[in-house]
């Protein structure tokens, strides 16, 4: 019996081909991978004689039917709307104190004219070499580490964790809902 809509290919190729791209995922590829290959697929199908052309057309539906059974395409951007569970990173960062933030993982700070300096968290520190702005709720070690940034970056370093976890670990910390 025929897959719908995959012409000479049956539901046992689909099986085969959908475990083949789960197998592959679970050891670090993407669907991402697979999607591109039926573009590419179908691409070559325009230039193709009239035989290959079907055949990569039939591939290309094969292969997007088992991409869609792996991973469900993300419906369009405009009919997305912002999850309810999620927080918008730059509205967090507006409400978030980075000086109270930093105060709160145990960064010991004096003030020091409009800056507040303190030993940096990031590396073994001596002197004060970490300074904050509070109009600019933006930081920067002049020491051994020499980087700089906001709220979301410090959490990242110091965390080692991606911006998405950073935005969760603020939200949570800073007691805001995600």
């Amino acid at each position: 019996m025929k897959a719908p809509d995959t012409g000479r290919f049956d539901e046992h190729d689909l099986a085969t081909v959908t475990e083949h791209i789960r197998l592959a995922v679970a050891n670090g590829a993407t669907v991402g991978k697979y999607r591109l290959e039926a573009r590419l697929s179908e691409r070559e199908a325009e230039t193709a004689d009239q035989e290959r052309a079907e055949y990569l057309r039939d591939y290309v539906a094969l292969l997007s039917r088992a991409c869609d059974e792996v991973e469900p395409p993300l419906p369009p951007a405009s009919a997305r709307a912002w999850p309810s569970d999620r927080v918008n990173a730059a509205a967090l960062k507006a409400r978030v104190d980075l000086v109270m933030f930093l105060e709160r993982r145990g960064v010991r700070f004096v003030k020091v004219g409009r800056r507040f300096q303190a030993l940096c968290p990031l590396h073994d520190d001596h002197s004060p070499s970490f300074s904050v702005d509070p109009e600019l709720q933006r930081w920067k070690c002049f020491g051994a580490c020499a980087v700089s940034g906001d709220v979301f970056d410090f959490v990242q370093l110091a965390d080692r964790v991606s911006f998405t976890e950073a935005v969760a670990i603020v939200a949570r910390e800073a007691t805001c809902p995600v």
